[in-house]
């Protein structure tokens, strides 16, 4: 049910244990008071309360666009969380996670549920690297501070934001269109390229239609990571790569994107490779202006001016939800429900859509 005041939840007798267009959980919050049997539910019952009650907190957003007009401004506003907040989130869904295995292995049962599989972590870690939101392998870092150096990340009690009114757009100057500046390499590892030797058994480049050299990247369907290159990871080289970053190596604006595709973990639809392109020519370019990352939003009203065009007031947001992976229930079956997201068709979706995981939450209507 959808509680007072809300938008109308999408039908089903239950939904997912974070969905957010239902507002607060009230029915979940009932079974676990009224049930010990429920209490397992109570940290993503805290998450699902968390996203609610910050959807309109604009402090924990991120305040620059992602695209560059024609004229060379970006958007000031209000948009996605930000990347300091979504890295808090996936802080708090591993903590989730690790408290759930260790219940289970006090009882001698398996995980109810997880939040976070291998592969979403290094979904994440992609899309986070690939718009510059953090350094490459970031979300590694975190799982590693989690899952193997015992950090805990408790969900925290946030008041509740009230609905408001979108502030004044405003903009920022940014320059010259990029996309066809020759210092950026874009889906390209050129230092790897330059490393190897043209020669080389790696991956080698394909040319796009515009012009540009990309890398050969493995295609599939929709975006992906193949299972085996996951385990491969893990087993072999996720340690190195933990070591690397403790000692401060630098990978690089998209790095860990372009260590993915190079290694052939993740795949592309052929259609989106293009716009991966796109993509990373305009973080490397933001990179080298300093504008990638978390933005101070002080800063940002700084160096930016009013916008000229009309602010129209936002809906609710409601932050894009990740997937409840269920292991085998001992419980209800019904109250953890698996939630797929379908991104679109793959033959048109726009990729900078496809590639928006939970992480990215979803845009600010305009």
């Amino acid at each position: 049910m959808a509680t007072r005041g809300q938008s109308k939840p999408c039908g089903a007798r239950t939904g997912c244990a974070i969905c957010t267009p239902i507002g607060r959980d009230k029915s979940l919050e009932a079974m676990i008071e009224s049930n010990p049997r429920y209490h397992y539910l109570l940290g993503l019952n805290r998450l699902q309360r968390f996203l609610v009650n910050t959807r309109w907190d604009f402090s924990r957003r991120n305040w620059i666009g992602r695209s560059v007009d024609a004229d060379g401004y970006m958007t000031i506003a209000p948009d996605v969380y930000s990347p300091d907040v979504l890295r808090e989130l996936l802080r708090y869904a591993l903590t989730i996670d690790m408290k759930e295995i260790e219940a289970a292995r006090a009882t001698g049962q398996r995980p109810r549920f997880q939040l976070i599989s291998l592969k979403m972590l290094l979904a994440i870690d992609a899309q986070w690297s690939l718009y510059g939101y953090h350094p490459p392998f970031e979300a590694l870092r975190v799982y590693h501070d989690i899952v193997e150096c015992g950090t805990r990340y408790p969900v925290p009690e946030v008041a509740q934001q009230e609905r408001a009114t979108m502030p004044p757009k405003r903009r920022l100057y940014v320059g010259t269109p990029w996309q066809d500046l020759d210092d950026l390499h874009g889906y390209r590892d050129i230092f790897q390229e330059i490393a190897t030797g043209s020669e080389s058994l790696c991956m080698g480049t394909r040319q796009l239609s515009n012009g540009h050299q990309v890398m050969d990247v493995e295609t599939s369907p929709a975006f992906d990571f193949a299972d085996t290159g996951v385990a491969d990871f893990f087993g072999l080289e996720y340690d190195a790569i933990i070591e690397d970053m403790e000692s401060g190596r630098d990978f690089g604006p998209c790095g860990a994107y372009l260590y993915y595709s190079r290694m052939g973990m993740l795949s592309l639809s052929p259609q989106a490779i293009s716009t991966v392109d796109k993509i990373m020519r305009r973080t490397q370019w933001l990179h080298a202006k300093g504008l990638v990352g978390q933005q101070p939003i002080e800063k940002l009203f700084r160096i930016s001016e009013p916008s000229a065009s009309p602010v129209n007031e936002a809906k609710p947001l409601q932050p894009m939800l990740f997937d409840v992976v269920p292991f085998p229930l001992s419980g209800p079956r019904s109250v953890i429900k698996r939630h797929v997201h379908k991104v679109g068709n793959t033959k048109t979706a726009d990729p900078d859509d496809v590639h928006n995981l939970w992480a990215q939450g979803q845009n600010l209507p305009a």
